[in-house]
């Protein structure tokens, strides 16, 4: 039965898998099957059938653009796939398109709407207003909103509410992790033209430890694992004595091993990554039994 159940869970989180995913709780041979792990993946699982909000957009990220505004009515005779001229920044990716790096702060207005501002390059671009691609001092911002169907509108003038004039640009969003969105149009009838944001979350709590395993001797039991990444400064270590207990604080580590030096005959573990932006998920659960 063990058997079956990491077999099903380690198939449902490689399901969920989308661009730099990566599963929430990785599960090994020896690992008890908790309704803790089992609820993490699901979680992340599930993720992908919600849409997407205003306020989980709010915050720092860190975005990569790929373009391509292929000749036509957009651009005249220009070709701006093979020219890093067109866009301030870029580098021409493996011959065929052009990609730059921005920072993006979104900040929700509790309205459904955000404001989205990038530090160096308006990367919501809209391919008949060239001169938005351009580097600006103070950064631009834009009024947007998340509408059904994973579609984003934003208004390119200083007023939504003046329709004389208004931009307007939509873009399809699409959920690709818990912690990246991308958005991207294109290519466009008649002239080719694609536009691809790849937003990652900054200021990101660490990625869940992995491969927690414990061994016994002389009275205690002696925890080890993997850090998920490298950017842990503490480790929580969490334990319960009966699976339908709530895990609790056991003590803290600041490297990747922990004695537990009066443990019960029944006890399980689970360890938890800190950084100063927050707590990561919990790796796997393991006991003596």
């Amino acid at each position: 039965m063990r058997f079956v159940l990491i077999f099903l869970l380690s198939t449902l989180s490689h399901q969920a898998a989308a661009a730099d995913y990566e599963s929430a709780v990785p599960l090994e041979d020896g690992d008890v099957i908790s309704a803790d792990v089992m609820n993490d993946i699901l979680e992340r699982i599930e993720l992908a059938l919600k849409p997407i909000t205003a306020d989980e957009l709010e915050g720092t990220w860190d975005v990569e653009q790929y373009f391509c505004g292929s000749s036509s009515n957009a651009y005249g005779s220009n070709n701006y796939c093979n020219s890093d001229n067109a866009l301030s920044g870029a580098t021409l990716d493996a011959g065929l398109i052009l990609k730059r790096s921005d920072t993006v702060t979104i900040a929700s207005n509790d309205d459904g709407t955000i404001d989205w501002t990038t530090s160096n390059y308006d990367v919501l671009f809209n391919y008949n207003k060239r001169d938005a691609m351009e580097p600006n001092s103070g950064g631009l911002t834009h009024t947007c909103k998340i509408y059904p169907s994973d579609l984003m509108g934003c208004v390119f003038d200083e007023d939504i509410t003046d329709i004389d004039g208004r931009i307007t640009q939509f873009m399809k969003a699409k959920r690709a992790s818990a912690d990246q969105i991308i958005f991207s149009y294109g290519p466009l009838a008649g002239n080719g033209t694609v536009n691809i944001l790849k937003l990652d979350k900054s200021g990101l709590p660490p990625a869940a430890p992995a491969s927690l395993s414990v061994s016994s001797g002389s009275g205690s039991n002696m925890l080890s694992w993997t850090a998920g990444d490298d950017t842990a400064t503490s480790y929580r270590i969490m334990s319960k004595d009966e699976a339908s207990d709530d895990f609790s604080e056991l003590g803290t580590a600041t490297g990747t091993n922990f004695t537990d030096t009066s443990p019960s005959s029944s006890r399980q573990y689970r360890v938890f990554a800190i950084n100063d932006n927050g707590t990561s998920i919990g790796s796997n659960v393991v006991s003596l039994d």
